[in-house]
């Protein structure tokens, strides 16, 4: 029979191996790209947004701009942050999922914003993902879904 002690050290190597695990599912990402960061920010609020102006209520303007649910025809600005970025001059921007619901500039090499420009004509829900490859071939991206209301 296994005495309190043993049970005790069981559970704590158990505990360390479990640990281990998760840390290396973490460290599957470097942590150059999770130091690394996409930042939305509509330049309109939502409907919603307003909506709920009128009716009174404590509404965030900068909470409400910085949503990843967007409206036919928004323009988002797309800011990338944090640390390593490499060479700046040779970031590049482009949609790697849902090319047709949204489109970027022409011109997106070298800089650390753009905007991204949700189509007037979607008929559907739909998902973009947006990814922007640093000089050292660090990629980071960002996920938006798009809204569309029938009338």
């Amino acid at each position: 029979m296994l005495s309190l002690f043993q049970i005790r050290s069981i559970g704590l190597i158990l505990m360390v191996q479990w640990s281990g695990a998760f840390a290396q599912a973490v460290e599957d990402v470097p942590d150059e790209v999770q130091a690394l960061e996409i930042k939305s920010e509509t330049t309109l609020c939502s409907a919603d947004f307003y909506i709920a102006q009128e009716q009174g209520k404590d509404v965030d303007e900068k909470t409400d701009k910085e949503r990843k649910k967007l409206g036919m025809g928004e323009d988002v600005l797309l800011t990338l942050t944090g640390k390593p970025k490499g060479d700046v001059s040779q970031l590049q921007w482009k949609i790697t999922k849902g090319e047709a619901l949204a489109s970027l500039p022409e011109k997106t090499e070298g800089l650390e914003e753009v905007t991204l420009t949700v189509s007037k004509r979607i008929q559907e829900k739909g998902e973009v993902e947006v990814t922007v490859t640093t000089s050292e071939g660090l990629k980071k991206t960002l996920p938006l879904r798009f809204l569309y209301r029938q009338s």
